[in-house]
């Protein structure tokens, strides 16, 4: 009889919700209930005398009317007049799915053929009381399951297969009932009543009653308030009545112990992995043997999440992209939660996201509903009530691409053209270069960001295309930082592009983000970026001088050397002996020769041609201990082409940036060369080009611009700073402590002139008359030296610029060409400038208060 009215109302629903034949007319005709009834038409105790075979047939036919129903709500066909918004996921006791077997005697899931034997699968269905099943599915010699499924054993042996229909049966009414029929209530209370009758105590606090006598309580219950504010007082009240004597109900039962260890979570789920996390083979065995109270619709994968001694940390439920439209709240999906009257709490609101927190058995649950795109439609999180567990630290290493590289080695590897704050890659033969932990995708863009005012990186992105279908399935893409790093911490974040969902894992150094965009068509990303505080920048910094060497050096010794600098200035080649360096001299007059101890100089005095808009002044060759040019330097001046110095200067850096990509611009340290003078405003420039080998740094100033290529070979040691003009005269050296200035000059009661200045008399072959010498530190900073009145007496101003010019022909070979000249308002020479890395020597004269000029040379120390 049973069957024949399933069969009926099968039919009904297949008319009602196609459109198609007629409901048949007892169904049609029957009045509607005004309250609720004592009995039904189905006996559970019957039921539990019946074949498996035919409680299966049962089942499978009550699935089938079930799915009919939520087809008919999500089309709009079936109108829930009474509890317009309820939702009610389908959660099948035992099996999600399931089919009798002949063989087995009873029914089995489909992942699970029977012909073998499965003690997880056996304990399953002993905590719910059929221990007949168990012992069919045991595996033979396995004691301690045997123990545990003789120890499971109820006041009677529950059939699964009854188990099932009556999660089913119970799950029917509670849609009826949403639909106004009050005899959904009243199957919902009768079937509640003849559970609590049937099983017996044991059984009532078992798994098996847990998942059964909490079924409908909350359903009703919102019926009874949906009836009251209709005025339907009575209904109401025989609800509340039917609510009052309910009875305590238990929480969902779950099989997820807390700290199992991974080879048991492996045999449950039957799979095997590395890491920190697996996915099931099969998210049906999962959410069954890991009884987990929530939907098989839409489920996609199941994750098990270990710490690192190997004990069960973490479990994850994640649903397909769109489910949350038919499942619209949290509570929905949570319904058996709410049945067990669990006391959820909201989450804090987050973009694109909505969430409840539960908490069972020692777990923290979080349900999160994604609101749309991001490849997920929902998750849930079992977690040990404790803050995620980094597996291992955040990458920051992704091959061409490290936190802890210098950006401008950065933007050397990936974009040599560039030269702003923030990099924009977009070469394939860059981007193949880049470690890419998210295989379902290939990386479309790089974004580099540079920390501000450091040459260090700040974060990168590595951009991914997503296409109109939106993000592939959560699992699928996030599973290799899963299993890398363990569990994310997870948030809705806003952008201009729609907003995204971001998986993110950090330290105290670094931070990894996964950003899933929640439009379709807009790009994801993977952030990786420090989190070091301000005072670890100088340890950062060494970081990244190290590792640059480090990775030069390797590339060198490993024969992928990257260059793509010159090697050669005008002629003059880097690695060139002494003899291949003179062979490319020009000779006679206006050539100067100087030759020092591991350096060659040479001035070339001539007269620039008519149209030269610059000329080379001053070449410098300095080589290394095995005598070959590890160093090239030439110093240009204006010619006499009518152009703008500021023209030719730009012409010569627009050359290298043509050939040598984007340089690294950086403070001049000619920038304070001139800056004690007055009226002296610095407009000096410094750029720099790397490469594995060379080293190419271009300057300029308002007196002249300077080329430098240096050879960078890893083995070599590093060339001393630049240095190449006398610091001082009579005795008195810049760098020199006092007390050994004042010995060495023997004198004992120092004089000291009204500027603060130490008065020196030189001896008498000297070309001054007097030394002035200024201290800082107790380090002499500054040298002044008068030339003898004689050399510059008669003739005025005129004269005084002889003078200037003859001081500096005296000592052309050694100062070379004047980086800087000064000239009067009346465009008299006043006075000639040179520097090098340490020290600046000037030429000039002044007017003295008495209305006489004297000419001096100045040494100043630039590095105090």
């Amino acid at each position: 009889m049973l069957k024949l009215l399933v069969n009926c109302w099968i039919l009904a629903m297949v008319a009602l919700l196609t459109g198609c034949g007629s409901v048949p007319t007892e169904v049609d005709d029957k009045p509607q209930a005004s309250k609720l009834g004592d009995s039904i038409d189905i006996s559970l105790s019957d039921l539990l005398t019946r074949p498996r075979r035919e409680l299966a047939e049962m089942a499978e036919e009550w699935t089938t009317k079930i799915h009919i129903q939520e087809k008919g709500r999500r089309a709009g066909s079936l109108y829930l007049s009474l509890l317009e918004q309820f939702r009610l996921p389908l959660v099948v006791p035992i099996w999600r799915e399931a089919k009798y077997s002949a063989s087995a005697g009873f029914s089995l899931p489909p992942y699970f053929t029977g012909e073998s034997k499965d003690s997880k699968l056996a304990l399953h269905v002993a905590r719910y009381g059929d221990l007949e099943a168990a012992r069919k599915l045991v595996e033979p010699g396995d004691r301690q399951a045997r123990a545990q499924i003789e120890a499971s054993g109820l006041e009677q042996n529950y059939p699964l297969e009854w188990t099932r229909l009556a999660g089913l049966l119970l799950q029917a009414g509670q849609i009826r009932l949403a639909t106004g029929d009050v005899d959904g209530a009243t199957e919902i209370v009768v079937l509640h009543r003849q559970l609590k009758s049937i099983l017996g105590p044991r059984a009532m606090k078992s798994p098996l009653g847990a998942t059964l006598l909490a079924r409908g309580r909350e359903t009703l219950e919102r019926a009874a308030k949906a009836w009251q504010e209709d005025k339907k007082t009575d209904l109401a009240g025989q609800a509340k009545a039917a609510l009052a004597e309910w009875g305590e109900v238990a929480p969902p039962p779950l099989a997820l112990p807390q700290g199992a260890e991974r080879g048991e979570v492996e045999k449950a789920l039957q799979t095997r992995g590395e890491g920190a996390c697996l996915a099931a083979a099969s998210t049906l065995r999962a959410l069954d043997v890991l009884e987990l109270p929530f939907p098989d619709e839409g489920a996609e994968a199941v994750l098990a999440c270990f710490d690192k001694t190997g004990r069960l940390d973490d479990v994850v439920i994640t649903y397909r992209a769109g489910l949350n439209e038919h499942f619209p709240e949290p509570e929905n999906f949570a319904h058996l939660f709410e049945e067990s009257q669990m006391g959820g709490q909201a989450q804090a609101a987050s973009p694109g996201l909505r969430g409840r927190l539960y908490n069972l058995d020692g777990w923290k649950c979080e349900v999160t509903l994604v609101n749309h795109g991001a490849g997920v439609g929902a998750l849930v999180h079992f977690s040990a009530a404790k803050e995620p567990q980094l597996w291992q630290a955040p990458a920051r290493d992704f091959a061409v691409l490290h936190l802890d590289r210098s950006f401008d080695q950065t933007r050397f590897l990936c974009a040599p053209d560039q030269r702003k704050d923030v990099l924009r890659v977009t070469q394939a033969n860059v981007l193949k270069q880049v470690t890419n932990p998210l295989t379902a995708w290939q990386p479309a863009a790089l974004e580099i960001e540079r920390s501000k005012g450091r040459d260090l990186v700040s974060r990168f992105t590595i951009d991914y295309k997503v296409g109109d279908a939106g993000c592939p399935p959560l699992h699928r893409l996030a599973l290799p930082l899963w299993s890398t790093l363990g569990v994310p911490h997870m948030t809705g974040e806003e952008d201009s592009q729609g907003g995204h969902l971001a998986l993110f894992w950090e330290d105290a150094r670094t931070r990894n983000t996964l950003w899933l965009p929640y439009e379709a068509g807009q790009p994801a990303r993977l952030e990786v970026s420090d989190r070091q505080p301000a005072e670890s920048i100088a340890e950062r910094e060494a970081t990244a001088a190290a590792l640059e060497r480090t990775e030069r050096v390797n590339r060198m010794k490993g024969g992928r050397t990257v260059a793509r600098l010159p090697r050669q200035l005008e002629q003059f080649d880097l690695g060139a002996t002494p003899a291949q360096i003179a062979e490319f001299l020009p000779t006679g007059q206006a050539v100067l020769k100087r030759e020092t101890p591991g350096m060659l100089m040479v001035t070339f005095t001539g007269e620039p041609g008519r149209d030269d808009k610059y000329v080379t002044r001053q070449l410098f060759v300095r080589f290394d201990r095995n005598d070959r040019a590890a160093e090239i330097r030439l110093r240009y001046a204006s010619g006499n082409g009518q152009v703008n110095a500021s023209q030719w200067m730009a012409e010569i850096l627009n050359g290298f940036k043509k050939r040598a990509g984007a340089p690294l611009e950086s403070s001049s340290p000619w920038a304070s060369l001139w800056s004690d003078l007055s009226g002296h405003k610095s407009a000096a420039r410094h750029y720099q080009w790397r490469d594995d080998a060379t080293v190419l740094t271009y300057q300029f100033d308002a007196g002249g611009a300077e080329v430098c290529l240096q050879d960078r070979p890893f083995d070599a040691i590093p060339l001393p700073e630049f240095e190449y003009l006398t610091r001082g005269t009579a005795g008195c050296t810049l760098g020199m402590n006092r007390q050994a200035l004042l010995d060495n000059l023997n004198i004992t009661k120092p004089i000291i002139a009204a500027n603060g200045a130490l008065v020196v008399n030189p001896d008498a072959q000297s070309p001054y008359d007097v030394v002035l010498v200024w201290f800082e530190k107790d380090q002499v900073s500054r040298v002044v030296a008068r030339y003898n009145a004689e050399q510059d007496q008669g003739g005025g101003a005129a004269a005084a610029v002889r003078a200037v010019n003859g001081a500096w022909a005296r000592e052309v070979r050694s100062l070379g060409w004047p980086r800087r000249q000064d000239y009067t308002s009346n465009d008299l020479l006043q006075a000639m400038g040179w520097n090098d890395e340490h020290t600046r020597v000037r030429i000039f004269w002044q007017e003295n208060d008495d209305g006489s000029i004297r000419v001096f040379t100045e040494w100043k120390d630039l590095q105090r």
